[in-house]
């Protein structure tokens, strides 16, 4: 379009700060809720701009037209491990355009720039928690099927205690145990963020900060798990991070029963999860325990992913694909599979549990996957096999047990808004 010829899209001048937040009230303020001022509008957003992860990760992104800021959004960048092998993500947030020049593309603009740098930049994956998902999916995001779950814990309900795990809140002399629980059990995890000694050394007392709350899982004194909850106006709490031994339900289930005497405590009676896979077992927990579990139509809020420079993401998971043919029977396999994903050609040379990436359709198993699916089989929250693509395929037993091996289905992820922070 001609007007967005002289549209400049650029990271934001720290100088530019306040003029990004005065935009940012006036573009979100009429979404909030009614009776919110502009200025306290503005104070919360300055608040969370102080936070510890805002600084480490955020990166502001504006579009400029005659000179004038109309058009912001922010870029947090980590790292997340598909298996044990990190990628780049970009996450995109708080897009916005000024009233006045909403509705003409310019926010549509900003975020294709952004997008191109990521491209360029080698990132390989980006998540969106989305208000508008038919916004973003124009713009090539993927919905991801996760979704916030709810209980009430209601007056005269029977929990039970745990009479082998017993819990307390965390301090500051629990560093070290906190950091050792989520090595063994999460940083591994696909999904997980990848979290050096000098994120533990810098979030850590934000990490326990008062509006946050670690609960530990203890057996005869011995740290077993924890889990990271937020209070949230004066009845709810919402669970942000869980981390417990992988297919220990017996743990889980002491878990649930220490957040729902921590929360009855604080004379609080809801209970909140962000963005939970529908089979994950916590909500078999509170069922098991005789919760009524939600998950709320009126939560408009998605998980959205979008996957760039599948080259270079196929070529970091590599270690972690040969590492799973070499722990099953196609550890002597010889072949080719070959990944279609729109126009993008993928294809893996695969012999003896080595695998060569390249982009050139060789003689073999081809699987000519839609985005979502791929997607899906990458973060290991798909069966292979029940995927349409597969089952119209004339793929035999053993082709289709290779791909599993390949892309196997784990643990459901919980994926909180705020577990990378």
């Amino acid at each position: 379009m001609e007007r967005l010829k002289e549209y400049e899209v650029r990271k934001a001048k720290s100088v530019e700060k306040s003029q990004v937040l005065d935009l940012r009230v006036k573009a979100f303020l009429p979404l909030q809720l009614k009776g919110i001022s502009p200025d306290s509008l503005r104070k919360r957003f300055e608040r969370n701009q102080r936070l510890p992860w805002f600084k480490y990760y955020d990166t502001q992104w504006v579009g400029v037209l005659s000179g004038k800021i109309i058009s912001s959004l922010h870029l947090f960048t980590r790292e997340i491990r598909i298996g044990r092998c990190p990628i780049l993500v970009g996450d995109i947030g708080a897009v916005c355009t000024d009233p006045n020049y909403q509705k003409l593309g310019y926010g549509s603009e900003l975020t294709r720039k952004v997008m191109l740098w990521m491209e360029k930049e080698s990132y390989n994956m980006s998540v969106i928690f989305a208000d508008v998902p038919e916004f973003y999916q124009k713009l090539g995001w993927e919905n991801f099927p996760l979704r916030c779950m709810t209980t009430i814990i209601k007056e005269g309900l029977n929990i039970p205690v745990s009479h082998l795990y017993k819990y307390y809140i965390a301090h500051k002399g629990d560093f070290f145990k906190i950091v050792a629980l989520y090595n063994e059990h999460r940083s591994m995890s696909t999904g997980s963020t990848v979290r050096d000694t000098t994120y533990w050394d810098r979030y850590f007392d934000w990490v326990i900060q008062e509006n946050n709350v670690l609960l530990i899982m203890e057996v005869k004194q011995e740290p077993k798990a924890f889990v990271r909850l937020a209070k949230e106006g004066k009845d709810r709490l919402k669970i942000l991070e869980l981390c417990y031994p992988k297919d220990n339900n017996e743990i889980l289930l002491a878990i649930l029963q220490g957040i729902v005497h921590y929360t009855i405590s604080k004379k609080r009676h809801i209970i909140d999860v962000d963005f939970l896979s529908f089979n994950h077992p916590f909500v078999q927990s509170f069922a098991k325990l005789g919760f009524e579990v939600e998950f709320p139509e009126n939560i408009t809020t998605r998980v959205m992913i979008w996957l760039i420079n599948l080259d270079s993401l196929f070529i970091k998971i590599t270690p972690v694909l040969e590492e799973r043919l070499r722990h099953s029977s196609f550890c002597r396999w010889k072949g080719a599979v070959t990944i279609q994903s729109d126009t993008k050609i993928i294809n893996f040379l695969i012999r003896d549990s080595t695998i060569r990436v390249n982009n050139e359709r060789q003689d073999g198993i081809l699987l000519p996957f839609l985005k979502k699916d791929l997607i899906g089989l990458i973060l290991g929250d798909t069966v292979p096999r029940s995927l349409d693509t597969l089952t119209q395929l004339s793929l035999t037993e053993e082709e289709i047990q290779l791909i599993e091996v390949l892309f196997p289905k784990q643990e459901p992820i919980h994926w909180p808004v705020f577990e990378h922070y």
